[in-house]
């Protein structure tokens, strides 16, 4: 399974975890997690650690996620540093220019 969400209520947290593709088969989750977020939750934590393939698509949804939550105030942790990683996107794209240059 891609993405994984647990929420705390009585601690006003939301926990997602990432694994294996952050890619757009996260769409529906992420969309999930939107639901919580409120003026009531307080902290959410987003586990990347364990991802292994990063794309655009899964880059924007997180990002999408992380609007929401700074419009809301929540504070949010994220773990792994995915959007830094290189896309594999952008990796074929290097690659593609550097063979044809």
């Amino acid at each position: 399974m891609g993405l994984q969400l647990a929420y705390y209520a009585e601690e006003e947290r939301l926990d997602l975890t990432v694994t294996e593709a952050l890619d757009h088969s996260l769409a529906d989750g992420i969309l999930e997690a939107c639901n919580y977020v409120s003026d009531r939750l307080v902290t959410c934590i987003i586990d990347c650690t364990q991802v292994e393939r990063v794309h655009e698509s899964g880059r924007v949804l997180l990002l999408y996620l992380m609007r929401i939550l700074d419009n809301y105030r929540v504070r949010f942790i994220t773990l792994g540093s995915v959007l830094e990683m290189e896309s594999q996107e952008s990796r074929a794209k290097t690659r593609w220019m550097q063979d044809h240059a």
